[in-house]
């Protein structure tokens, strides 16, 4: 399965928020629009216990594999993927969903490439951009979330047309490459204005080049690397306040 550093984060987060926000409710109806090979429907339905998720994928190639991924999962039975664009799906489709999540064409107005799958996948123009949010917003479930993954270089277009169709930001995660380097931007839109707005700031390497600790744990339940670092913090944890404890009522122990 293709996957990379920002779908993987992007997906992390976003499951972990919505794992606790909907903790012992109803699992939401979930879409996932341009799923690709399926990476962010398989990390929601590992986290999300009986979510019902639906995908579109409009490249073909992408939408069998996406399609193969979902039936060799744990969660088939919670999956289903179908070979349209959202154009397409938003005419025919009768639902609406709690949860949009879209890892959209990337470059606005950029200059193409001659494969015509890596131009569907990776551009679009500012007018397709905004077509694409307004078919977005006619599949959301009134007090429903979309969220979004942005570049920086369509952040502050991207905001623009979502404020002119009525859909708020509740919650923003800007992810730096480093402390001068803006990168990607994780956004929720909804239609109801939020009371306070969620806003996380973070680098995606240390000085090591290495992730930060931060996504390291939102990562965890999805690789297996980073779950063992945190077991053994904890582990580290428990025998410095069991050292701690002890030393506590054997004051003259370290002497022995």
């Amino acid at each position: 399965m293709k996957v990379c550093t920002d779908s993987c984060i992007f997906g992390a987060y976003v499951s972990q928020h919505l794992e606790s926000q909907f903790f012992d409710e109803i699992c939401p109806g979930i879409l996932d629009v341009g799923s690709g090979t399926g990476l962010l429907s398989l990390m929601l339905a590992q986290k999300i216990a009986g979510s019902k998720i639906e995908a579109i994928e409009p490249d073909l190639e992408s939408f069998m594999e996406c399609k193969l991924n979902f039936e060799n999962s744990s969660w088939t039975e919670h999956l289903q993927v179908f070979n349209h664009n959202l154009s397409e799906f938003s005419e025919f489709n009768q639902n609406q969903y709690e949860i949009i999540i879209c890892n959209p064409p990337f470059f606005l107005n950029h200059l193409v490439s001659p494969s015509q799958s890596r131009n569907r996948a990776l551009h679009i123009s500012k007018s397709d951009w905004e077509k694409w949010l307004i078919d977005l917003k006619k599949l959301l479930k009134s007090g429903g979330q979309i969220w979004i993954l942005l570049p920086k270089e369509n952040l502050e277009s991207s905001l623009e047309i979502a404020k002119k169709l009525g859909l708020h930001v509740s919650t923003r995660v800007d992810l730096h490459q480093n402390s001068k380097h803006n990168w990607r931007h994780i956004l929720c839109f909804s239609e109801n204005e939020a009371l306070v707005t969620t806003q996380i700031e973070t680098q995606i390497y240390d000085q090591n080049r290495e992730l930060v600790s931060l996504l390291k744990m939102w990562l965890s339940d999805f690789y297996l690397k980073f779950q063992l670092i945190f077991l053994l913090q904890k582990v580290q944890h428990i025998y410095v306040d069991l050292e701690f404890s002890y030393s506590i009522s054997h004051p003259c122990s370290f002497l022995v």
